[in-house]
């Protein structure tokens, strides 16, 4: 009985001790800013209302936008499809945003079928691929980065580089860091979990 409670200990040490690394992981590429130059900037998506970004969504897309005007790549990519309900999807919502900030059609290739980051960054690989990008940026909030980066690997994306969107409210970011922890988890033993595009 003893061994079996020193066991059992050691394994819920290691199971705690292996979640306190996730956690940290997913911290430290919560602040990732990357700036170098690329060949596209990649958008994740987040959700549109009535064909008006919502604040997730509007973060992401100035962030890009910003990244785009300093000549960090050529080109933006939006990912993002219809969700259940709305009749235009996240990244054609995204292309209609830029365009009336000034970036061209030829300068923004969308992605419209993915309703889960996994869905999205498997169209985000073909993309790569038809394009002949080497490089590409991931702009999504700091939380989402780590798994974004880790699906990207598992689709044999190469170079990938990932610049932040910050939550300032440190609870949230805290609560937000928590759930991503938990649903990389399930990507990593389960890896067509439907995980949900944040």
């Amino acid at each position: 009985m003893r061994t079996f409670l020193k066991l059992l200990s050691v394994v819920i040490l290691s199971i705690i001790f292996l979640w306190v690394f996730l956690i940290s992981n997913i911290y430290i590429n919560s602040k990732s800013q990357d700036r170098k130059s690329v060949d596209a900037i990649v958008v994740l998506g987040a959700s549109q209302w009535n064909g008006r970004p919502s604040p997730a969504l509007k973060a992401r897309l100035d962030h890009a936008l910003e990244l785009y005007k300093a000549n960090v790549a050529n080109y933006i990519v939006l990912t993002g499809g219809i969700a259940k309900g709305d009749t235009i999807s996240e990244s054609r919502v995204g292309k209609n945003y830029l365009n009336k900030r000034g970036i061209a059609n030829s300068k923004i290739i969308i992605e419209e079928d993915g309703k889960t980051t996994k869905e999205s960054l498997k169209k985000v690989s073909e993309i790569k691929k038809r394009y002949n990008f080497k490089n590409i940026l991931f702009v999504s909030h700091g939380y989402h980065l780590y798994r974004i980066k880790k699906i990207a690997a598992d689709y044999d994306m190469g170079n990938v580089y990932s610049s932040a969107v910050e939550i300032k409210d440190p609870e949230r970011k805290f609560k937000l860091i928590f759930k991503e922890s938990l649903i990389t988890i399930l990507y990593i033993f389960i890896p067509d979990y439907k995980s949900g595009k944040d």
